[in-house]
C-alpha cells in the first residue's frame, strides 16, 4: 500500500503555483504608503462561530462532548483575544511604511463595507488566515494559509497590491512519525506547549514576517520594479551569507530532521538545537544571532488518480531561511527544491545554507 501511495505522489501532474508578491503597481504601492493605516483584526463580539459553539454546548447532553466543545470555546476565544492584542503592540513599533501614531483596526466585516462605499481612505494590513479551495472530480478541499496582504479598500480592487505567506518560525512542526525517540518526545512538548494556541500567529511570527515583507515592499520602492520573493532572498543571501562564516544556527529541535538529528555531532559546530522558547526570545528582543526557519512561500495543487478516481490536495512548499533579528534581514536562503521539501530541517539544507569555509 505503501509503494502506490509513493507512486501516486511521484505521478501526480504537479501545478506549482509560486504566489506572487505584487499584484498591482509600483505607483500603488507609493500611494498606499501616504495613507493611514487600517489593520484587520479578529471580532470578538458577535463572532458567529463563537455563538454556534455557545448554542452546541447548551444544548449537548453528553458530558464529554460539552467539555471538548467548551475546551474548543475557550481556545477560540483565546486565540481570538490573543491575536488582536499581539497585532496592536506589533504593528506600531515594526511597521514603518505608513503613519504609526494613525492607526485604524477594523474586522473583514468593516473592510468589506469601506469596498462597497468605494472607499480610498486606508491602506490595508491583513494577517488573518486565508482559505484556499482546490477541487477534482466533485471532491472538494479547504486548507487555511495565514497570508499577510498590504492593499486597498477600493471597489474596483481585485487583488492586493502585496500578497505573501506569512514566515513560520518555530511552532508549526511537522507531523511526521519520526523514529528518533528524542526528538518525537520534543515535538510532543511542544504539541503539549501550544495546545489551543497554535491556530494563530504567535508574537515572533508576526514580527519576521512584517520585518520582511516590508524589506521586500522597500525594496520594490526603491528601485521602482516589482520583485519576486523568491529573487529578493537569493540577491540578499548572495549579499550576506559570509556573515555565517564561524557563526551558528540556532534552529529548533523539534523541526530539525530526523537524521541530522541523530547525527548531531558531525554538526555542532555549525548547529545549536534549541528550544521554542529559545527562538521566539532571540526575535522578540532583537538579538544579534543566526536562526533557521521554514518559510512557507506557494503552495503546490497536485492532481493524481487512481483508477477512475481523482484527487487534488494543496501542499505547502517551504523555503529555508536563515534570518537575523538584529539587523532585520535575511542572511541565507535555500529555495525548496521540490514539492516534498518539508517544513523540517534537512543535513542537504545546512550544507545550502552555509558558505565553504
Amino acid at each position: 500500500m505503501r509503494k502506490i501511495l509513493l507512486f501516486l505522489v511521484f505521478t501526480s501532474i504537479l501545478n506549482v503555483n509560486a504566489q506572487k508578491c505584487f499584484t498591482g503597481k509600483v505607483e500603488d504601492l507609493k500611494k498606499l504608503t501616504t495613507r493611514p493605516l487600517a489593520v484587520v483584526v479578529m471580532p470578538e463580539e458577535g463572532n458567529e462561530t463563537i455563538e454556534e459553539l455557545k448554542k452546541k454546548i447548551s444544548k449537548t447532553k453528553k458530558e464529554k462532548k460539552k467539555k471538548k466543545l467548551q475546551k474548543e470555546l475557550d481556545d477560540l476565544i483565546y486565540n481570538i483575544k490573543y491575536f488582536n492584542t499581539t497585532v496592536k503592540e506589533v504593528v506600531p513599533e515594526y511597521w514603518k511604511l505608513n503613519d504609526a501614531q494613525n492607526i485604524t483596526y477594523l474586522t473583514k466585516e468593516e473592510i468589506e463595507k469601506l469596498r462597497k462605499e468605494k472607499s480610498t481612505e486606508f491602506a490595508v494590513l491583513n494577517l488573518t488566515p486565508d482559505e484556499v479551495s482546490v477541487s477534482g472530480y466533485n471532491m472538494y478541499y479547504t486548507m487555511s494559509f495565514n497570508l499577510m496582504t498590504y492593499g486597498k479598500s477600493e471597489k474596483k480592487r481585485t487583488k492586493a497590491t502585496y500578497r505573501n505567506h506569512l514566515v513560520n518560525t518555530n511552532f508549526n512542526y511537522p507531523k511526521t512519525n519520526f523514529k528518533n525517540k528524542n526528538q518525537k518526545k520534543l515535538i510532543e512538548e511542544l504539541e503539549f506547549e501550544k495546545e489551543g494556541k497554535a491556530k494563530v500567529l504567535s508574537k515572533e511570527n508576526i514580527i519576521v514576517t512584517l520585518i520582511l515583507a516590508q524589506n521586500i515592499i522597500e525594496e520594490a520602492l526603491k528601485t521602482g520594479e516589482k520583485i519576486s520573493f523568491h529573487k529578493y532572498a537569493e540577491n540578499q543571501s548572495d549579499k550576506n551569507k559570509k556573515e555565517l562564516v564561524g557563526k551558528k544556527l540556532l534552529i529548533q529541535s523539534a523541526i530539525s530532521g530526523s537524521k541530522l538529528y541523530k547525527q548531531f555531532e558531525k554538526y555542532k559546530d555549525r548547529v545549536e538545537l534549541v528550544s521554542a522558547k529559545r527562538i521566539a526570545d532571540a526575535i522578540i528582543n532583537k538579538e544579534d544571532v543566526y536562526i533557521g526557519f521554514p518559510l512557507i512561500k506557494k503552495y503546490v495543487k497536485a492532481k493524481s488518480s487512481f483508477g477512475p478516481v481523482g484527487f487534488v490536495s494543496a501542499l505547502t512548499m517551504d523555503h529555508k531561511v536563515v534570518f537575523n533579528p538584529s539587523k532585520g534581514k535575511i542572511i541565507s536562503f535555500r529555495n525548496a527544491p521540490s514539492p516534498l521539501n518539508y517544513r523540517s530541517f534537512k543535513r542537504k539544507d545546512i550544507e545550502k545554507l552555509f558558505v565553504a569555509e
